[in-house]
């Protein structure tokens, strides 16, 4: 019974923390996509422009707390142009919002076989976490880990590691 007490317990720290801390990739929610250089270099540049439209409009409305409205902009972005992991990684980052962890986990599985970029393993790892895959989510902090992210990002990444270590070894 205190087992599943502690595990009750982390996984309810682990959902306050990351609203708390937001490593739901703040750098990439903030981004307005509209220079030549972020350019993703896959499929049409003109679509990759017009898709962006509605990617800042979700980045805006997932700010805000509206995640069922990103989710809509997200996936007309996705629509548009659909070589961009920024969009899929966005959307996963919406349903992580909401709580739909299931969508969540593959939209940022979707961005991973697009572009391995740190924020979608680290946030997979949070959401793998968050419905009980304990060794998958530290396998996932770790791919972030070895993608170099930035030392802050770092820091919370070893620490989410470090919360979802309890569960490691338990059944599941």
């Amino acid at each position: 019974m205190q087992r599943l007490l502690n595990r009750v317990l982390i996984l309810c720290f682990l959902v306050l923390y990351s609203q708390a801390t937001s490593l739901v990739c703040p750098a990439i929610a903030d981004t307005k996509y509209s220079r030549s250089s972020d350019f993703p270099g896959k499929g049409d540049y003109q679509a990759w422009l017009k898709a962006n439209e509605q990617f800042n409009e979700g980045n805006a409305l997932k700010r805000n707390g509206s995640f069922d409205q990103a989710i809509i902009k997200y996936k007309r972005a996705i629509a548009v142009y659909c070589f961009d992991a920024e969009y899929f990684n966005n959307l996963g980052s919406a349903y992580k919002g909401k709580g739909d962890y299931a969508n969540a986990a593959s939209a940022y599985k979707k961005a991973l076989s697009i572009k391995e970029i740190w924020q979608s393993w680290a946030n997979l790892g949070t959401v793998l976490a968050k419905i009980g895959k304990s060794h998958e989510s530290r396998a996932a902090y770790q791919k972030a880990l070895n993608l170099n992210p930035p030392s802050s990002a770092r820091e919370s990444i070893q620490h989410d590691m470090e919360v979802t270590s309890p569960f490691i070894g338990s059944k599941r």
